[in-house]
């Protein structure tokens, strides 16, 4: 069973007991989520296609990511959900912390890193992902609006869009 950090809606201080991923949150907390948004050298994205078995959002286009457990930090999370997801290794300086986004009971954290891998290099993760595609930033932008995106992916990149412009510039 996974276990989740919860945090306090009004200061954000961490509580003190781990939460049981399957259960509701309770009133007035949050708990956090990372994603890591892998770009090539052409400012191109590498996103994975959702397993047709997932129960929310099969079938949609995403990012790695996913949700911090007990006892971890976001960036170790987003360097765990990105070897999970991908086969990706990354050292935690090749990460950038691009903004942090909160909704309905989630802060989201969300990471570049820079990297030229090949679709054909990432291994898929069996059960979670089918498919693996590269494209430019319009495409992902399209992708959000059009809903081909999974919903929360698309909302979280319309949120940071401003600090990850600013990324993609530098």
């Amino acid at each position: 069973m996974e276990f989740w950090q919860l945090y306090d809606e009004q200061t954000g201080a961490p509580l003190p007991h781990p939460h049981p991923r399957s259960e509701p949150l309770p009133p007035g907390t949050f708990h956090k989520a990372v994603g890591v948004w892998i770009v090539d050298e052409e400012n191109r994205f590498l996103l994975t296609l959702r397993s047709p078995e997932k129960k929310e959002y099969p079938l949609c286009w995403e990012n790695p990511g996913g949700g911090v457990q007990w006892g971890e930090e976001s960036l170790t999370a987003a360097l765990r959900e990105l070897k999970e997801e991908t086969g990706i290794l990354a050292h935690p300086g090749q990460l950038r912390f691009l903004c942090s986004t909160r909704a309905k009971g989630r802060q989201m954290d969300s990471f570049l890193l820079r990297s030229s891998v090949h679709p054909k290099e990432v291994r898929l993760q069996k059960g979670e992902t089918v498919a693996v595609c590269r494209v430019s930033y319009e495409i992902l932008l399209e992708m959000a609006r059009t809903g081909r995106l999974a919903a929360p992916i698309g909302k979280t990149l319309l949120l940071l869009r401003p600090a990850l412009e600013k990324a993609l510039n530098q």
